[in-house]
């Protein structure tokens, strides 16, 4: 999955959280939450056993490594992404619709240590970053 930046086409805030929730949010809900799911469809239809709660929990704490680890890599993607294709002006609404939706994280928070930016993110951040007055606003 790639979220390009195209430099041709303007966003809107709401398009940008909507496609933030589709390639953050709801993978990332699916990766944690569906095999707790299929877990307890398996236990309620076919084999039945009164202690699976615990089995439910260790499942949940398994799938949210990867759940995590899915976000953490797409979420400077997708801000690259948004930063590149918004309006100089809708910039500070984006982001602060962003964290209203639980998007990101304010920049004092130390959940943003857990993004993980390749250097090929980095360098595209930096190029589109010139566009602004104020430097970065994400990072």
């Amino acid at each position: 999955m790639s979220i390009e930046t195209d430099t041709h086409k303007t966003i809107t805030v709401s398009q940008a959280i909507s496609k933030a929730r589709i390639k953050l949010m709801y993978p990332s809900l699916a990766i944690i939450f569906l095999p707790v799911l299929f877990t307890y469809l398996i236990n309620a239809f076919i084999i039945y056993i009164e202690i699976f709660f615990p089995i439910y929990i260790g499942i949940f704490a398994v799938c949210l490594i990867p759940g995590w680890l899915w976000w953490s890599i797409f979420e400077p993607k997708w801000k690259v992404w948004a930063y590149g294709n918004i309006r100089t002006t809708d910039i500070a609404e984006l982001k602060r619709q962003a964290i209203l939706s639980g998007l990101i994280w304010q920049d004092s928070s130390p959940i943003n240590k857990t993004e993980i930016w390749t250097n090929k993110d980095l360098i595209r951040m930096e190029e589109v970053s010139k566009r602004y007055q104020n430097g970065l606003v994400w990072r």
